[in-house]
């Protein structure tokens, strides 16, 4: 569907939000926007005019990620009245403490959280998160992910990704105190998106086959918290 999804960052030419999106937005009414586009991809920084601009106007996204030149606190402000199912955060600010407790997120039933390696402190606020069901960090501190399956009462995927240079058998060991069968662990791209890729559900739909395989008995062994070729999971 023609504007369902939104990409935006910066023009090369103009430095601006790009000419012919800007008068687009002006020139459509206001239902068209709010009716059509469902995903948001915030590539790049824009001038608070402009973002406030494209959020007014795409009030019914569902479907948003916010990449590094943005921070949290210039976004999520501006989430208020909307409806948001699936977010993808890039915190790439090692002292940027990403805290989810907004009333107005309150909806998310996905949340993606991908932050600087180096940070000091863990991503907070998930138990104030009632619908969701679906979550991955970027290599979480373990309290972090005892807080996540203890907390969110309707959690049914953990993913902790980590760097594809990682081995993933190593890893469950450090981690073998948490047994649970929510918890998969999972290589990542670390290249920050420039496009959207509906694709990257592909996450949550691998690591929902290998939690109803298991759950069948279907993995070997049950300990295992990792996906092999063998599991026959695309």
């Amino acid at each position: 569907m023609l504007y369902e999804t939104l990409i935006l960052g910066r023009s090369k030419k103009t430095r601006g939000l790009y000419p012919s999106l800007v008068l687009a937005l002006e020139s459509k009414p206001p239902a068209f926007f709010r009716k059509n586009v469902r995903n948001l991809l915030l590539h790049s920084d824009l001038p608070d005019k402009h973002l406030d601009l494209v959020l007014s106007s795409c009030a019914d996204i569902v479907d948003l990620v916010i990449c590094p030149l943005f921070t949290p606190a210039s976004v999520f402000p501006r989430l208020k009245q909307k409806q948001l199912q699936r977010l993808a955060v890039y915190v790439d600010h090692p002292q940027i403490t990403l805290d989810v407790s907004l009333p107005h997120l309150t909806t998310l039933t996905h949340l993606d959280i991908f932050v600087n390696f180096n940070a000091s402190k863990s991503p907070k606020g998930f138990e104030s998160l009632p619908a969701l069901t679906h979550l991955k960090l970027f290599k979480p501190k373990r309290s972090a992910l005892r807080s996540a399956l203890a907390d969110c009462k309707k959690l049914q995927v953990l993913i902790y990704a980590t760097f594809q240079n990682t081995s993933l058998p190593t890893l469950a060991q450090a981690l073998e105190s948490i047994d649970d069968s929510r918890l998969v662990l999972m290589h990542r791209n670390l290249a920050i998106p420039n496009s959207w890729e509906p694709t990257w559900g592909q996450w949550w739909i691998q690591a929902e086959d290998f939690i109803e395989k298991k759950s069948r008995g279907d993995i070997q062994p049950a300990s295992r918290c990792w996906i092999v070729a063998s599991d026959m999971i695309l």
